[in-house]
């Protein structure tokens, strides 16, 4: 017998509001978070539009706000590199000009020893023996966690010794 999954009845206006005020209340969330819950719980797009402009008229959201907060937990605590944070941001709907602002904020030199740490952690765990093959797989790393290449290669080039070091490319 195949048991089908019970459908949730959609949510009214008022409950969609209720709810989303006390998320924002606890955290910061992002006007399309808050989207994407509201299409889960059914509601029509006209009520959820009604919803994200209460929220935004009465300080609930905040889209600079949100993004200093995104970026100042995933530098600090996930150590993040500006391009992925920054595409996460657009994930979340958040304008270039307020992305920018929000990386400007971030501490040069935390962020810096925030990728220092991250490839010597990976240089120890890494197997490979030829210089060439280890630098790449290091500078993968580092593109992979957000990282730009001009703050990653000196770092890899001075953590491993041999073959050519690689270059930025003007």
């Amino acid at each position: 017998m195949i048991m089908q999954k019970k459908t949730a009845k959609p949510i009214t206006y008022e409950t969609a509001l209720e709810r989303c005020a006390a998320a924002c209340a606890r955290a910061e969330h992002s006007a399309g978070e808050l989207r994407k819950k509201m299409i889960r719980w059914r509601l029509p797009r006209e009520d959820a539009d009604r919803v994200i402009d209460y929220l935004y008229d009465n300080a609930f959201i905040n889209d600079m706000r949100f993004a200093r907060a995104f970026v100042n937990d995933k530098v600090a605590f996930d150590m993040w590199g500006r391009i992925k944070i920054r595409q996460a941001l657009r994930i979340h709907g958040i304008d270039s000009e307020t992305i920018a602002t929000a990386l400007d904020d971030v501490d040069a030199e935390l962020y810096r020893q925030n990728l220092d740490t991250l490839l010597r952690q990976k240089a120890k765990l890494t197997a490979e023996t030829d210089p060439y093959k280890r630098k790449t797989a290091l500078y993968r790393f580092a593109a992979s966690r957000g990282y730009e290449s001009d703050l990653a290669l000196p770092i890899i080039n001075r953590l491993v010794a041999g073959g050519d070091d690689f270059e930025v490319d003007e």
